[in-house]
């Protein structure tokens, strides 16, 4: 909108001066023609004053004429105008005036054509033809080798992002940028000069003026080299297409080989980045399951021990066994003591002597068994006097606490284990790949710089600045005239 209105007040300004022009052309013709008015009516006054008097006119003049003509002469003269000359001569004289004129303005129209056409080719044709002259015949070659990357997730589905644990949840988008700016920036050609030379390749003699590095040139002047500006281009170039995914790199050697080489060392570069990103965001929910499966494992530990513990303690291998072998000889001795029982009945209903020798036997048998019963119920479920320091009972019981904690961490065990695989396999879903679509290659001819896009440029840039300039000084021009 800006732009249009300039052109408009621009061009009324131009019509303007035209009108100026043309009024100031007129005015000077009417001068002229006045002028040659003026020559032609002193010239013909001149004429009359050197004719002699006629003078059968004056005689025939009657008196009164006479009288009139010399009370006429104590009158003033009258001052003769254009109208009482001939209109042959004053169109005549007015003819080359105009002429003379015109041939005046057609003089000043041609140094006027003639000063342009000079400014014109100091300001535009020379500055273009020094610059065209530069770049055909001194600026060196230069080569591109161009590649492509895409980004590639770990499963088949769009690329989440490994920057997205660091971006908030960013996408390829974000990837791509960051990646970019890596690739431009100061670290990287810090590696690039440090590998390969980066920086005394491009100092080279072999290299025009305009184009080389200096050879004091600092690494922020190297790096603004490196990266390019608003008037030159840098040494690399990255881009990023978000409709296809695809990151696509210019890299300029001064030889094709080294093209190739600087392109597939920032590349590696890259790649290096990735899989640092990668690994670190990988650590976080891995490394934890980690230490919850390393955690679960010394608590099974622990119950394991103890289990072996109480059953040190027992000196046997497994309480239920040794419960049910004591129940076992529990109802034995009871079934034994039953029939010791009805032996020294069934002796009773035969003989009344309590003190019969037939009854001494079984009474002492009865006893040491009835004993040995009571031992064994004592060490079973009896008060910790028999069969250790502890019953059968509140070992059996310990130990069986100490194998619910053990099945316990067992199973924490077995879940951390499970979460440990579902984080490594998440992980692994989530990463992110950098893929090189296209390799670099070495590019077979010179593509910068472009010769002719570069001449075209400097030719339209000072062409739109003459332009410019004369349009201001016809405006200034104007202002003063007026």
């Amino acid at each position: 909108m800006d732009e249009a209105r300039r052109d408009q007040e621009a061009e009324a300004e131009e019509i303007r001066a035209r009108r100026a022009q043309r009024r100031r052309e007129r005015r000077m013709i009417e001068e002229a023609a006045l002028t040659a008015a003026n020559d032609a009516t002193r010239q013909e006054a001149a004429r009359r004053e050197a004719e002699p008097e006629e003078p059968e006119a004056e005689e025939a003049r009657p008196a009164a004429g006479g009288a009139l003509a010399r009370a006429g002469a104590h009158q003033p003269a009258l001052r003769a105008g254009p109208a009482s000359f001939p209109p042959d001569l004053a169109r005549a004289a007015r003819e080359a005036r105009m002429q003379e004129i015109r041939g005046e303005l057609r003089r000043r129209r041609r140094l006027r054509a003639l000063g342009i056409l000079l400014r014109f080719m100091i300001f535009v044709l020379i500055p273009t033809g020094v610059v065209a002259w530069y770049y055909y015949e001194k600026a060196t070659d230069m080569y591109v080798s161009e590649s492509a990357m895409i980004f590639k997730s770990g499963t088949s589905t769009a690329p989440g992002g490994i920057f997205g644990s660091f971006l908030g949840g960013a996408g390829s988008i974000q990837d791509s940028v960051a990646l970019q700016e890596y690739i431009l920036s100061r670290d990287i050609l810090e590696r690039l000069d440090r590998d390969h030379g980066w920086i005394a390749h491009f100092q080279d003699e072999r290299i025009d003026e305009f184009h080389r590095l200096a050879a004091d040139a600092t690494v922020d002047e190297a790096h603004g080299y490196y990266a390019g500006g608003l008037i030159r281009p840098g040494k690399v170039k990255v881009s990023y297409d978000s409709a296809e995914g695809i990151i696509r790199m210019e890299v300029v050697g001064a030889t094709p080989e080294a093209a190739k080489r600087f392109s597939e060392a920032i590349i590696s570069y890259g790649e290096a980045l990735v899989n640092a990103l990668n690994e670190r965001s990988r650590n976080d929910g891995v490394e934890m399951a980690r230490a919850n499966v390393a955690a679960a494992r010394e608590d099974l530990r622990d119950a394991q021990r103890k289990v072996a513990e109480v059953q040190e303690q027992l000196s046997i291998f497994s309480v239920e066994s040794e419960a049910g072998a004591l129940q076992t000889r529990i109802v034995t001795l009871e079934s034994e003591i039953d029939e010791l029982l009805a032996e020294i009945a069934r002796l009773e209903t035969v003989t009344s002597n309590p003190n019969d020798s037939r009854f001494t036997p079984l009474r002492t048998n009865l006893e040491v068994k009835t004993r040995q019963l009571r031992d064994l119920r004592v060490r079973l479920t009896g008060d910790g006097s028999a069969g250790g320091d502890r019953s059968m009972a509140q070992l059996s019981s310990e130990l069986e606490l100490a194998r619910v904690d053990q099945a316990t961490t067992q199973m924490m065990y077995s879940s951390a284990l499970s979460t440990l695989e579902t984080a490594i396999a998440s992980a692994a879903e989530q990463s992110l790949y950098l893929e090189t679509v296209v390799r670099p290659a070495a590019p077979e001819k010179a593509s910068r710089p472009d010769r002719l896009a570069t001449v075209a440029l400097v030719f339209l840039v000072l062409f739109a600045t003459y332009i410019i300039g004369l349009l201001t000084i016809s405006l200034i021009r104007e202002q003063a005239a007026i």
